[in-house]
C-alpha cells in the first residue's frame, strides 16, 4: 500500500492540532471537567477518522468508475474506427484521467462524424435506389464492414453523378411545372408537409425524377391548383365582413372601393387571390375596429339594428329578445338615446360582443334550417294572399279564384308535410315567435272552417228568406245584363227626354203567382238603374183564360209606360 505524501499528512497534522486548541479553549472557558473533555476528543477522533475513511472509500469508487470507463471507451473506439475505416488517434500511454478524456472526446467526434455520415448513406442510397428504378437498374449492395468509411460514400456519390447526367433531360422537361408549383406555394404561403415536398422545395436538381416522381410533382400542382378556390372563398369572406363594417361605421363606398384597389395593386401577381392579399384585409379590418371603438354607440345601434332583423328571419318572438336585451342591461326595442346613457364603455364592449354572437348564432341557425324557415315564409305569404281575396267573389268564383285558392292550399300543405319532417328528424317542436307553428296553423283553419260554416249557415238563411217571401210574393226575374246596361239612357230617336226600352226587356217575363188574382202584383228590378218599380192592376187581365201568361209584358204596355215616365229616376 502506498504511504501518502509526508506534506498531506503534516498539513493534515496542523489543522487537528490547531482545531484541538481551539475547542480546548472553549471547553476551559466553559469550565468542562476532563472525563467529559475526554469523551468528547474521543468523539472528535471518530469524527475526523470517518470523514477520512468516506473520502477514501469516494476515491477508491472515483478509480473503479475511470478504470471501467476507459476499458468501455477502447472498445467503442475501436468499432467506430472498424466501421467507419479510421485510425484511433488515442496516445494509451496517457494518465488514466487524461487518457479517460482523450478517449471521450475521440469518441464524441467520431459519433457527430458517424451520424454525418449515416444522413448522407441513407440521402444517397435513396437517391442511388430511385435512381436505379429510374433508369432500371437492378444493382444491389452487399453489406461491408467499413460501411460509413469516406471510400465507400465516395464510391456512391460517384454512381450517383453518372446516374444524374443519364436524367438531366428529363429535369429540363419540368422546369416549367416546378416554377408552377413554387409560384402556387408563394400564393398558398404553403409549407412542405411530407419528404416528397421538402425535395420539391429544394429544387429540381435535388429531386429523385423517377416516372413515379414526375406523375407525383403532377398531382402535387393539380392538389394546390385545388386549394385556390378555398383561398378565394376566403379572401372573398374576409373583404365581406371589411365592406359590411364600413357600412356599419357610415363609410362611403367609395372608401371600401379604394381599399380594394389598393390590396388587388399589392397583390396583383396573384391576381389578389392570395394570403398576402387576406393579411391586408386583417389591417384594413383593423383599422376600421379602432374607429368602432371610437364610435362605440352608433355601432352597438346598428348591430342591434341587424340582430333585429335576423330575428325577424328566425321568427323570434318579442319576449325572447325583451329577455335577451334585459340579460345586457338594455333596453327593447334599442334606440340611440338608451345607448349613449351608458357611459361605462366596459359594458358597451360587453353588449357588443354577445349582440355579435348572437348575431352570428342566428345567422348560423337559419343556415342550417333555411328549408323550414323558407317553407314557414311561403306560408305565411300565402295566406296573406288569400285574406286579401273577398269572399263574394271567391262563392262566385269570379277570375277563376277557387283553383287558385286550391293551388295555394297545396303548397301550404307542401310546406307543413316538410316543417313536420323536420319536427320528426329532429324530435323537437318548430317554434315562431314563440308558439308551436304547426299548432297555430291547425287553429287558424279550425277557425276559418268555423267562419266558412258560419257564412254557409247565414247563406242557407238567406235563401230560406228569399224563398218565404217568393212563396208570398212570387218569383222575380233576373234583369238582363244588356238592360241593365242600357236603362236609363236617353233615347235619341223618341226625344231627348225619353227612355229607351231594350229589346231584351220585351222578352215574355213569366210569373208563377201561388194564389188567383193577387190584387197588386208589383214587378221589382233591383239590379236596373234607379230601382224603377213597375206596378199593374189585376182589373186589367180579370177576364182572361187561366192557361193565359201572367205578368206578359205587352199585357201592361201602356201601364208600364206610364209608369217609367211618370218615375224619377235616382241619381
Amino acid at each position: 500500500m502506498a504511504t501518502p505524501p509526508a506534506d498531506l499528512v503534516s498539513r493534515a497534522q496542523r489543522a487537528v492540532a490547531e482545531a484541538m486548541m481551539r475547542i480546548q479553549q472553549v471547553w476551559h472557558v466553559l469550565g468542562i471537567d476532563e472525563e467529559y473533555q475526554e469523551e468528547r476528543s474521543e468523539e472528535i477522533m471518530n469524527l475526523v477518522n470517518g470523514l477520512v475513511m468516506t473520502m477514501a472509500e469516494q476515491e477508491e469508487e472515483e478509480r473503479d468508475n475511470v478504470l471501467r470507463r476507459v476499458k468501455e471507451n477502447r472498445e467503442q473506439l475501436a468499432s467506430l474506427a472498424k466501421e467507419m475505416n479510421v485510425e484511433p488517434g488515442v496516445d494509451t500511454d496517457l494518465p488514466l484521467l487524461d487518457l479517460d478524456k482523450a478517449l471521450g472526446d475521440r469518441i464524441a467526434a467520431l459519433n457527430e462524424e458517424r451520424e454525418q455520415r449515416i444522413h448522407s448513406l441513407i440521402d444517397l442510397e435513396s437517391r442511388l435506389e430511385v435512381l436505379q428504378e429510374s433508369l432500371v437498374v437492378s444493382e444491389k449492395e452487399e453489406k461491408r464492414e467499413d460501411e460509413l468509411s469516406m471510400e465507400r460514400l465516395e464510391d456512391l456519390r460517384h454512381r450517383i453523378t453518372e446516374y444524374e447526367k443519364e436524367l438531366d433531360e428529363r429535369k429540363k422537361g419540368l422546369a416549367s411545372t416546378m416554377k408552377e408549383i413554387k409560384h402556387l406555394w408563394a400564393q398558398l404561403r404553403y409549407r412542405p408537409r411530407t419528404e416528397f415536398e421538402e425535395q420539391v422545395a429544394k429544387g429540381v436538381d435535388r429531386l429523385p425524377l423517377s416516372p413515379a416522381n414526375i406523375l407525383a410533382l403532377h398531382r402535387l400542382r393539380d392538389s394546390l391548383k385545388d386549394m385556390l378556390p378555398a383561398l378565394k372563398v376566403e379572401v372573398d369572406t374576409v373583404a365581406a365582413r371589411t365592406h359590411e363594417m364600413c357600412m356599419l361605421l357610415g363609410e362611403q363606398e367609395d372608401e371600401y372601393v379604394r381599399a380594394a384597389a389598393r390590396i388587388k395593386e399589392k397583390t396583383e401577381a396573384f391576381d389578389g387571390v392570395c394570403r398576402d392579399a387576406i393579411d391586408l384585409w386583417e389591417q384594413e379590418l383593423e383599422r376600421l375596429h379602432k374607429k368602432k371603438q371610437a364610435m362605440l354607440p352608433v355601432v352597438v345601434l346598428k348591430t342591434f339594428e341587424k340582430l333585429d332583423k335576423q330575428w325577424q328571419q328566425t321568427y323570434f318572438c318579442a319576449q325572447q329578445s325583451r329577455e335577451f336585451m334585459e340579460a345586457l342591461g338594455l333596453e327593447y326595442p334599442l334606440e340611440y338615446d338608451d345607448v349613449k346613457e351608458i357611459s361605462d364603455r366596459r359594458v358597451l364592449e360587453m353588449a357588443l360582443e354577445a349582440i355579435e354572437e348572437e348575431c352570428a348564432r342566428q345567422t348560423a341557425l337559419h343556415d342550417e334550417h333555411k328549408d323550414v324557415y323558407q317553407a314557414v315564409h311561403t306560408i305565411e305569404a300565402l295566406q296573406g294572399k288569400k285574406a286579401q281575396f273577398k269572399e263574394d267573389d271567391l262563392l262566385n268564383n269570379r277570375g277563376g279564384l277557387r283553383f287558385k285558392v286550391e293551388k295555394m292550399d297545396k303548397q301550404i300543405d307542401a310546406c307543413k308535410r316538410q316543417i313536420a319532417k323536420w319536427e320528426r328528424q329532429t324530435g323537437t317542436k318548430f317554434m315562431v315567435r314563440g308558439a308551436h307553428f304547426l299548432s297555430i296553423l291547425t287553429r287558424k283553419e279550425e277557425a276559418e272552417r268555423e267562419h266558412q260554416l258560419k257564412l254557409k249557415e247565414q247563406r242557407r238563411q238567406q235563401r230560406q228568406k228569399q224563398l218565404q217571401q217568393e212563396a208570398r210574393f212570387g218569383s222575380i226575374p233576373a234583369t238582363p245584363k244588356r238592360a241593365r246596361r242600357d236603362l236609363g239612357k236617353p233615347s235619341t230617336r223618341n226625344g231627348p227626354n225619353s227612355l229607351k226600352t231594350p229589346k231584351s226587356s220585351r222578352k215574355v217575363a213569366k210569373r208563377t203567382p201561388l194564389k188567383e188574382n193577387v190584387p197588386h202584383l208589383n214587378l221589382f228590378e233591383n239590379d236596373i238603374k234607379g230601382n224603377i218599380c213597375i206596378e199593374f192592376d189585376s182589373s186589367h187581365h180579370a177576364n182572361r183564360p187561366a192557361d193565359a201568361s201572367v205578368g206578359t209584358f205587352s199585357m201592361f204596355k201602356e201601364t208600364a209606360t206610364n209608369r217609367l215616365h211618370s218615375t224619377k229616376l235616382p241619381k
